[in-house]
């Protein structure tokens, strides 16, 4: 019975221990309220979610925040910049505000401009906290590269010129240019948008054109795969950059080709300041898109409608 006592006092105090110290953990944990930046639903910029995180100490706000970044976004529409099965192995700040963040292979896509977003989503993410001025992120400790080649070193926030969502009241009328499904020519579809004043108008069409048509008469030209990267004017062409996802997703027919051209075309040449479209991917002129010719500006095509 004296066995049977002793044991029964050893284990109720091993109890208050262990609840001392969750306790105790609970009581330590701070909280933080950090912007967490993933792409809008068309994926043509980012979009900021403000999100709350806890953590321990100032060593455990950073891999925290990046799991919230890992975890994906809490608002529908916007759409995860990091594959869910990548892994954070290590993040350290040289005092400096210099960060060094390095992941196991899963950060990077087989869609490079995805892993470029990636990239992009953790330097803005981090950039916002206080005491961080640079990101790099590295895989398994070597050196981020694209797909061409090219290091993506150090990087600061100001560095990273995609624009970036906010609320406004402001809309503007477009019309695009979907397949009519019964003719399999190219068919007006007009639409009202809401945009921001960061984020050009044009840079918007071609979003709404990725999401396809509303009307059920009508087919999408650009398989919603598709990542646009930017969108420029200067001397009246549009420079329209696309990801590699855009040549990699081209139609098997010269037919739908032309059509996902000149949807691009027409519909951007439908704005004033614009009289022909450059097609870039990954921001270099590209030859041929299937059978087109896309290394030069295009201009309108009236006969396809």
């Amino acid at each position: 019975m004296k066995n049977l006592k002793w044991i029964i006092i050893a284990a109720v105090a091993v109890a208050v221990a262990v609840i001392s110290v969750i306790v105790l953990l609970g009581q330590n944990r701070q909280k933080a309220n950090v912007k967490l930046y993933f792409l809008n639903s068309a994926g043509t910029s980012f979009a900021v979610e403000d999100r709350t995180v806890s953590y321990h100490s100032r060593f455990d706000l950073l891999p925290a925040v990046v799991g919230e970044l890992i975890r994906g976004p809490e608002t529908s529409q916007n759409l995860r910049v990091i594959n869910r099965k990548a892994k954070l192995k290590s993040i350290e700040n040289d005092g400096e505000g210099n960060v060094i963040a390095d992941f196991d292979e899963n950060i990077v896509s087989d869609d490079a401009s995805k892993s470029v977003f990636s990239v992009y989503a953790v330097v803005k993410t981090l950039c916002a906290i206080d005491g961080v001025n640079s990101v790099t992120v590295t895989v398994n400790g070597e050196d981020f590269k694209t797909a061409d080649g090219n290091v993506i070193g150090r990087l600061t926030s100001e560095d990273i010129n995609l624009d970036i969502d906010t609320d406004t009241s402001e809309t503007r009328n477009v019309i695009l240019y979907f397949t009519d499904i019964a003719t399999k020519k190219l068919a007006k579809e007009e639409r009202t948008v809401r945009i921001t004043d960061q984020q050009p108008i044009e840079q918007y069409i071609i979003g709404e054109l990725i999401k396809g048509p509303h009307n059920s008469d009508l087919s999408a030209v650009i398989s919603d795969d598709v990542n646009l990267i930017s969108v420029n004017i200067s001397n009246n062409i549009g420079f329209v950059n696309f990801g590699q996802s855009f040549i990699d997703k081209c139609p098997s027919t010269p037919e739908e080709q032309e059509q996902t051209i000149f949807s691009v075309v027409n519909s951007m040449t439908e704005l004033e300041s614009i009289n022909r479209v450059q097609f870039l991917v990954e921001g270099k002129k590209v030859e041929k898109f299937g059978n087109i010719d896309i290394e030069h500006p295009i201009g309108r095509n009236p006969l396809l409608f």
